[in-house]
């Protein structure tokens, strides 16, 4: 979900909602800040799925090339986060606050 399918809150719980619509399974399973130098309203990603329990990941931990390099999360194997990587963990929609252990035992 980039720069055309996520360019503004409109747009990403349009094609979230259509997606839901016909019945099938959704998850958002890449996205970043930004793609091709066009933003993408992460946030919305995030919280428009908290709020249709839709799931996502985010794209990537680490190891980009240069041309997509604000696509990392972390800076390297043994580094921090990035600020995106902060915002996917700790930000009010992220992991940390969405994510909930499974009662499977």
């Amino acid at each position: 979900m980039y720069e055309v399918a996520a360019p503004d809150a409109a747009t990403v719980r349009r094609h979230i909602d259509n997606s839901l619509a016909i019945g099938v399974p959704v998850i958002i399973g890449e996205f970043s800040d930004r793609q091709s130098g066009k933003p993408v309203d992460y946030k919305s990603i995030m919280q428009y799925c908290s709020e249709r329990s839709v799931g996502w990941l985010a794209w990537s931990w680490h190891g980009n090339n240069e041309d997509t390099a604000n696509m990392d999360l972390s800076r390297g194997v043994n580094g921090g986060l990035t600020s995106l990587g902060s915002e996917i963990i700790y930000g009010a929609h992220g992991i940390q606050s969405q994510s909930k252990i499974p009662n499977i035992w």
